[in-house]
């Protein structure tokens, strides 16, 4: 059996950029549109989560709110097993779709040194025709320490610059399973970024430098 799939993820802490792209996702804005608070819409999770109140931007020179998100550029295949029932296949792909978001969460914080979160996703899933089949969503409780007013000049050539760069899945993925050491400092790096309290923080980012040089 062979799905397509394309999966909507919002962006909490990332400066408006255009044509950004990273592993196949595109960045892409959105305006806040209260008819979508409806339980029947695959967007409802956005507006259900409270992220999205959290991620939301005005502009001085445009009339409502607005948000970021990434979407892949193109319906992605999924095969499975023809006997795999709808549940399963919701099950399978929300799994899936957690790990995919995480992992995109962790490279670009790895990149930017910006606590940029991913805190909320929905994909949509088409059967071989293009008929949409079923959707599945899901949230963390990661919250964005950073806003898009928070981004002055300084900040905003920084993150241009960083995300030149380029981290490859297999490489964060191989590290955390061969390296234990990597694998905590990763964890205390990543949590760093959630704390309101800077002594907290800062406590983490030296933990991470200790676990790297097994201090």
């Amino acid at each position: 059996m062979i799905l397509y799939y394309k999966t909507k993820i919002l962006i909490s802490g990332l400066f408006p950029m255009i044509n950004f792209k990273l592993d196949g996702f595109i960045e892409r804005t959105g305006i806040y549109n209260e008819n979508l608070i409806d339980t029947s819409n695959p967007d409802y999770i956005f507006y259900s989560s409270g992220h999205l109140l959290n991620s939301m931007y005005a502009c001085e020179e445009k009339d409502g709110n607005y948000y970021e998100y990434f979407e892949n550029e193109e319906l992605v295949k999924y095969e499975i097993e023809n006997e795999i029932s709808k549940s399963e296949i919701e099950k399978m792909m929300l799994n899936e779709q957690f790990k995919k978001v995480d992992l995109l969460q962790k490279k670009i914080r790895l990149l930017t040194g910006i606590g940029i979160t991913l805190p909320v996703f929905n994909t949509r899933i088409y059967n071989d025709k293009g008929d949409f089949y079923t959707y599945v969503g899901g949230a963390n409780w990661d919250v964005s320490r950073i806003t898009v007013s928070d981004y002055d000049d300084e900040l905003k050539n920084k993150l241009e610059q960083r995300l030149h760069f380029y981290i490859a899945d297999s490489t964060i993925i191989d590290l955390e399973e061969k390296n234990i050491r990597y694998k905590r400092a990763l964890n205390f790096y990543l949590s760093s970024f959630e704390s309101q309290d800077v002594g907290i923080r800062f406590t983490l980012l030296f933990s991470a430098l200790e676990s790297l040089f097994k201090i």
